[in-house]
């Protein structure tokens, strides 16, 4: 380490002469003009700085504790290169280590029960340093490292590492990178106006184009760990900084990606601030209920995940909405194209939305048992194995609380329950816990229920689902 760590710290080479003597260049050396000037850097020096900070980059992540010892040490070295102009290899090297040098502090603190001061104190320096990096970026390859190193720095640290000046100073870097990103998405339509604009020009569009919907997702990614690990502290930054930026993306005018990230946000907020985030309804809601129907899979899959979450935690405040709410989620769910695969997802949590109204919003339905049957009918979900678990055991929850409702005053829908078992049990679509439960629950029925009810349902199944339960049932 200790050779590693000199070449580190080298510092950078430069030269600085007249443009004029742009003939007299020597090899091994890279030259940058600078209105008349020009600034000569030593590549060889450059390369060899780059290449001992990936190594270092590489021990930190495959030694965790192991590397405790030295992190001191590399972190006085690396965490001022996250702003080192002269070569983007050093950069980006000393932008990756940053989460690395954090998880083997942390690893080292499990490991001897030591004080999570270090970790704090580390975090809280190279988090400042990152969002100045941010700031001041030009390079979008390295911007984007630069955000998700952030993530996994927050990922490492977890709930309540940020105080609320971290939380304020994370959400103005947010807002204006959104900034940023607007006034350069109009630089390239105005680019498009130019009389030498060419197909090379348009394929480089193309490029930065996609470059920038990355950048928005990585920074609403960001932005949902900052609620999720914060959660009620993430709403006053949010407000005071975010919520006219993050309302703008929402605007029916915006691409899909935007609109997609923009319900993201506040996907986030509903669901890791629960109640607390109320007073953003009036803000986002009724861009969350247009976009259940959206055209765009994307877009309706935040929606229809949104209004699930909303209803869960909205209380009496969506009660009214729900018969309209319903009513979408049910075009949804049964449009001719809904189980197509650039269809499924959404459907799938759109299913999932109206279980959590059958369960959190009961009587808002209107009429609980048609609901819930309704629901039943969806059945089965195959696609979305996180959505899946929430939906079978939403299953399980309602035939134990509600069961005369799901199943019908004559049982009738007995067979599709069992249908429904057969498919999911054995599979990823369900948890250990919940094929628990449904094995429990086919375990009651053949206890309580007349065995011909039981007999006709079981024999409604295929045969290879008929064996299945049974191989199940007995295993």
């Amino acid at each position: 380490m200790p050779p590693l760590l000199a070449s580190a710290k080298l510092d950078p080479d430069l030269t600085i002469s007249d443009e004029a003597e742009a003939g007299s260049e020597q090899d091994g050396w890279q030259y940058i003009p600078i209105g008349d000037k020009r600034i000569g850097i030593n590549t060889t020096v450059m390369e060899e700085k780059a290449t001992a900070c990936n190594m270092i980059y590489q021990y930190a992540v495959e030694l965790k504790e192991g590397f405790f010892p030295y992190v001191e040490a590399a972190a006085s070295i690396l965490v001022p290169l996250v702003k080192f102009y002269f070569h983007d290899g050093v950069r980006t090297a000393a932008v990756s280590t940053m989460p690395a040098l954090l998880e083997a502090t942390k690893a080292h603190l499990v490991a001897t029960g030591g004080s999570p001061v270090p970790l704090a104190n580390l975090f809280g320096h190279t988090l400042l340093t990152l969002m100045e990096a941010v700031q001041a970026e030009v390079d979008m390859d390295v911007l984007l490292l630069m955000v998700e190193s952030i993530g996994e720095c927050l990922d490492i640290c977890g709930d309540n590492c940020m105080n609320e000046l971290q939380l304020k100073t994370l959400c103005e870097t947010a807002k204006k990178e959104m900034k940023d990103r607007d006034a350069r998405k109009k630089g390239r339509l105005e680019e498009r106006q130019n009389e030498d604009f060419d197909e090379e020009e348009a394929d480089k569009l193309v490029i930065e184009n996609e470059k920038e919907e990355e950048l928005l997702s990585q920074i609403a990614e960001v932005l949902g760990k900052a609620v999720k690990y914060h959660r009620t502290a993430f709403l006053q930054p949010f407000s005071e900084s975010l919520l006219r930026p993050a309302l703008a993306l929402l605007q029916p005018d915006r691409p899909p990606h935007d609109r997609q990230v923009g319900v993201c946000v506040f996907d986030d907020i509903i669901e890791f601030a629960g109640a607390s985030s109320l007073p953003l309804f009036q803000h986002f809601l009724p861009f969350v209920l247009q976009y259940i129907g959206d055209a765009n899979p994307g877009v309706r899959q935040a929606a229809v995940y949104g209004i699930g979450v909303a209803s869960q935690v909205g209380g009496e405040h969506m009660a009214p909405l729900i018969p309209d709410i319903l009513k979408r989620l049910g075009v949804v769910i049964t449009h001719q194209e809904a189980r197509s695969e650039e269809n499924i997802h959404p459907t799938e949590n759109a299913i999932a939305a109206w279980g959590r109204i059958c369960q959190f919003q009961p009587s808002a339905t209107g009429d609980l048992a048609a609901a819930l049957q309704a629901w039943l009918s969806f059945l089965p979900v195959t696609e979305d194995n996180i959505e899946s678990l929430v939906t079978y055991s939403q299953l399980c929850l309602f035939i134990e609380t509600h069961g005369n409702l799901i199943l019908g005053a004559e049982y009738q829908n007995l067979g599709k329950v069992l249908d429904v078992f057969a498919t999911v049990l054995g599979t990823n679509l369900v948890d250990e816990a919940i094929a628990e439960r449904m094995l429990n629950i086919m375990k009651q029925m053949q206890a309580n229920l007349p065995p011909h009810l039981l007999q006709n349902a079981f024999n409604s199944l295929s045969a290879e689902k008929r064996g299945k339960l049974s191989g199940t049932s007995h295993s």
